[in-house]
């Protein structure tokens, strides 16, 4: 799990939806807003349409905050959310694609 500082607080998610561009991939969708703020904030979403049961969400979240913990130092001044379109069970396979998706914003 990354720190709560480098972690979206839910004002910054409705600024996301409201205002953020997207890029899709196979199993993400990323929200992101660029900011002048040196400090990016990530976040994972799983919906229930992906899983239904809670543990199955959570998990997906936790690898997904594994695999992007592996990629720091992270793009600076990035405000996004990663929303999972299919239950991915290949670690490398998510931290593949978190990485195609970063390097595609710079």
């Amino acid at each position: 799990m990354l720190l709560k500082r480098n972690r979206p607080d839910t004002k910054d998610i409705d600024h996301i939806w409201r205002d953020g561009r997207f890029l899709n991939s196979n199993v993400f969708t990323f929200k992101y807003l660029k900011t002048e703020n040196t400090l990016s904030k990530i976040a994972f979403i799983a919906p229930k349409s992906v899983c239904r049961g809670a543990i199955g969400r959570n998990t997906l979240r936790r690898k997904g905050y594994r695999a992007l913990r592996g990629l720091f130092p992270l793009p600076k001044g990035i405000l996004g959310a990663f929303i999972f379109k299919k239950n991915e069970t290949d670690f490398d396979k998510i931290q593949h694609e978190i990485k195609e998706l970063l390097n595609k914003i710079n």
